[in-house]
């Protein structure tokens, strides 16, 4: 059997307590006893010694030992000690007083039941060591009082030390959790920092990406028209070029929104068909048919959802525009009850599913559908077209 009794850090000062009251106790009874025999001065030495070594270097192995069968032998093998070096003095002055430090040992030793029971236990034995001695119950009854005053004394006194190393000993731990907490919570500091850097690193790269890189591609396309037909219709090559003109406006209006957009995040959208519209345009201007349906009751939608849309459908077309071949770009705007749905398709040459894992605007757009808690379906293949589905809360 255990006992949950903490072993307090008592050091050397319990220990010289303990021998200071034994060697008071045979000071005492030394001087006043006259007639000392050779044999009963060796006895009670040896009593002493075992006493006083059994109080120092036992109670130290059992403070050690959380066993609680190990602790009551001490206290038995202290008591019988005691008890015996008691008796053989005779009561001579102050012996009485080698039991007391036992009531201490007891407080750092033993829970509270057990601990009561052996202070009992050791107010007993000095009562029949009276009893012995005298042959008196009235000089039994007359010392007890004082015997136990000495212990409840001693009880309360241990006690009131113990609490105070427990609590010392409790705030220690406190500081140190809290200097572990703290250096926690400047991890996670220094980690949100980073994961915000990284975050707002991302979210320039989409916006770089989906909004700039878009009106490049398609500038892009609009300068290979030109090109094609310089030589051979000068006049559609001028068309064409007031057309790249108007994308590179778009793309410094686009610039600007967006740096209005990171300075007050609050700035409104137009109407988000109207801008699906005016993007769809582009195609048209670069030879691909274009088609937009509307399903459902248009409503007002917050300007986050606006933007993430807005993106999701400029990479779609430049994804297009660069890779696909299309003859047909179509589009529908799903207003749902609790969400709107984006679906897009062309009609051109389609990839195999491996070749968009290493695409940084199929990855942009799948890190905007996550961060506004949606979902995003791609299903092509090489020869059969592309096609997504997004469905964002909203």
């Amino acid at each position: 059997m255990k006992t949950e009794t903490p072993f307090v850090r008592t050091g050397t000062g319990v220990d010289l307590a303990f021998a200071v009251m034994v060697l008071a106790g045979y000071f005492t009874t030394f001087t006043l006893v006259r007639d000392l025999s050779f044999e009963w001065l060796i006895l009670m030495i040896l009593l002493g010694i075992a006493y006083l070594t059994m109080g120092v270097y036992g109670y130290a192995r059992a403070a050690k030992d959380s066993r609680l069968l190990v602790r009551l032998v001490y206290f038995g093998v202290q008591i019988v000690l005691g008890s015996a070096s008691i008796i053989f003095s005779r009561q001579a002055g102050f012996n009485a007083i080698i039991l007391l430090p036992l009531v201490g040992h007891s407080v750092f030793l033993l829970p509270d039941l057990w601990k009561y029971g052996i202070n009992f236990l050791i107010a007993i034995s000095y009562g029949l060591i009276v009893h012995i001695i005298t042959s008196s119950w009235d000089v039994v009854w007359s010392s007890l009082p004082v015997f136990g005053a000495g212990q409840v004394f001693i009880l309360v006194f241990t006690q009131m030390m113990l609490n105070e190393e427990n609590a010392r000993r409790e705030i220690e731990t406190l500081v140190v959790q809290l200097k572990e907490a703290n250096e926690r919570l400047r991890e996670f500091a220094l980690q949100a920092e980073e994961l915000a850097v990284v975050k707002e690193r991302n979210r320039l790269a989409r916006e770089i990406h989906d909004g700039l890189g878009h009106y490049l591609t398609t500038l892009n396309m609009q300068i290979k028209a030109i090109k094609a037909v310089m030589d051979t219709d000068l006049e559609s090559a001028h068309q064409l070029l007031s057309k790249a003109e108007g994308v590179t406006h778009k793309a410094l209006l686009d610039i600007r929104q967006s740096v209005r957009a990171l300075r007050d995040p609050g700035l409104p959208i137009k109407n988000i068909e109207e801008v699906i519209r005016d993007l769809l345009q582009e195609c048209e201007h670069s030879g691909i048919q274009t088609r937009m349906e509307v399903k459902g009751t248009s409503r007002k939608i917050d300007q986050e959802l606006k933007a993430a849309l807005i993106r999701l459908v400029q990479e779609s077309i430049s994804n297009t525009l660069k890779h696909s071949r299309a003859t047909i770009y179509q589009l529908v705007l799903d207003f749902q009850p609790d969400c709107i749905v984006l679906e897009i398709y062309d009609n051109g040459v389609g990839v195999d599913g491996e070749c968009l894992k290493g695409g940084f605007g199929i990855i942009g757009m799948q890190e905007r559908v996550a961060l506004l808690k949606g979902k995003m379906e791609i299903s092509t293949a090489p020869g059969a077209g592309f096609s997504i589905k997004i469905v964002l809360p909203g």
